[in-house]
Parts: C-alpha cells; sequence; structure tokens
C-alpha cells in the first residue's frame, strides 16, 4: 500500500512546478528518502544471505520523484489532484548455472519463507512458459529467459517487523526478480537500474548511485548461462489537501 502524507497548499489556484518540488525537496519527503535507502540495503543484505553461493557486484540505489495525477492544462475546471510520487528502487545482479527451473524454485521458496507473498502461479508460468517456447523466433532473437514473465513479491509484515518508511504509514515493498541468458545479444531495451520497474518521471528530482548495469549484465553473461536481475521498490505519495 503506497503511503499518505497530506499536505496543505497555500492559495486556492493552481499548483505550479516550485509547489510540487517544495514537497519533493522539503523535510518530510527528504527523510524519507533516507529512511527508504536504509530499509532498502537492509533488505538486500537480507536477501543476499539467503544464496550466499552466488556473487553479487553491488548494488544500485536510484531514487526520483515526479508529479503524478496531475490534471491536463486544458482541463479548466475542476480540482488539481496532482499529488508527488517518489520512488526509492534497489536493483542487483547474480550469475548462475545449472538449471532454471530449479534456481526459480529455489528462489521463489527462500523468499516466501522469509515472509515475502507471492504468487504461486507466476513460478509455474515461468517454468512452464521457458519449456514450451525457447529457442522460438522471437525477431532478430529466439525466446530465452529474458522473455519471461518475472516474480513478484511483496513484504505485508508490519510496520514494526520491516521498519517501513512515508511517514510511518503502511507501505509495503515489492521485490522482482528476471532472467537473462547467455549466448545471444541482450534484448533491446534492456532496462536498467530504475527502468526496471515503471515509474514516475522524475521530474522534480533523481538521484542515484552509479552502477554501469550493461557491464554488469555483460561481464556475468560472459561467466554464466544465466543472470538474475533482482529489483526492490517503495513507492510514497505525497497528497494535497
Amino acid at each position: 500500500m503506497v503511503g499518505l502524507v497530506t499536505l496543505i497548499a497555500a492559495g486556492c489556484g493552481g499548483r505550479s512546478e516550485a509547489d510540487y518540488e517544495r514537497v519533493a525537496k522539503g523535510p518530510q519527503a527528504s527523510a524519507d528518502r533516507v529512511a527508504a535507502a536504509e530499509s532498502g540495503r537492509a533488505r538486500v543484505a537480507a536477501l543476499r544471505a539467503l544464496v550466499p553461493w552466488h556473487g553479487w557486484p553491488e548494488h544500485s540505489l536510484d531514487q526520483s520523484c515526479g508529479v503524478a495525477g496531475h490534471r491536463h492544462m486544458s482541463q479548466v475546471f475542476g480540482p488539481d489532484d496532482g499529488h508527488v510520487s517518489c520512488s526509492t528502487v534497489l536493483v542487483w545482479y547474480a550469475g548462475f548455472d545449472g538449471d532454471l527451473a530449479e534456481e526459480i524454485r529455489r528462489f521463489d521458496g527462500l523468499a516466501t519463507g522469509a515472509g515475502w507473498s507471492g504468487s504461486e502461479s507466476d513460478v509455474h508460468m515461468s517454468i512452464d512458459y521457458y519449456a514450451r517456447y525457447r529457442g522460438r523466433p522471437e525477431g532478430p532473437r529466439t525466446y530465452d529467459a529474458s522473455n519471461l514473465p518475472g516474480l513478484g513479491y511483496l513484504d505485508p509484515r508490519d510496520d514494526e517487523q520491516r521498519g517501513s518508511t512515508c511517514s510511518g504509514s503502511s507501505n509495503d515493498w515489492t521485490l522482482r526478480q528476471r532472467w537473462l541468458e547467455a549466448g545471444q545479444p541482450l534484448p533491446a531495451h534492456e532496462p536498467d537500474g530504475a527502468d526496471a520497474l515503471v515509474r514516475d518521471s522524475p521530474t522534480l528530482l533523481h538521484d542515484e548511485q552509479p552502477l554501469d548495469h550493461a557491464a554488469v549484465k555483460t561481464a556475468l553473461l560472459a561467466q554464466h548461462r544465466y543472470v538474475a536481475v533482482t529489483a526492490l521498490s517503495l513507492h510514497c505519495a505525497y497528497y494535497f489537501d
């Protein structure tokens, strides 16, 4: 659930970009981003500890804030219900060999055993698709692990257990994993960093911990048959009253 913080905007007219920027860079959202980064790094460490046999390069940390739900300029009437949406996304990679289906089942079991809630059908779907479609022509490439539907989980545990942010409101961290396979070029439009998840345009603020994602993926695929791309994300919404 996305956290909500009610903010009072001065005046009754339409809001300017400066109004949204004041919220995004204000003390509350800034403190929330610090807390989200700390909480995210702790989760990364916990997840890495579940699979110590993998080699893990440094993770990336990407934080951004944008305007969401803002009415179009052509809409003369009606309230301006735009709000500030801030995202924290951490991405990291692991190379591995062996049986992909076995690795998918193992990660799912470890994640759910650690308290992450997911959909068992996602696991079955990914495994079934790989067995059924691998090697099928897909434009200039063939169907491989990169074409599979990824896994998705939520952390539904209470605030005290998971140290949620967004001003103490209830927030669910999202955990996703997808895969790449050696033997052909990386897919076109291969997402990097925060682009691994859909997010609002960082029109107000964008801060990232640099990581050469393409180089990391290329290096791991030169050494391993598969690469697991794992992403953690948290989204906070700040509404005007």
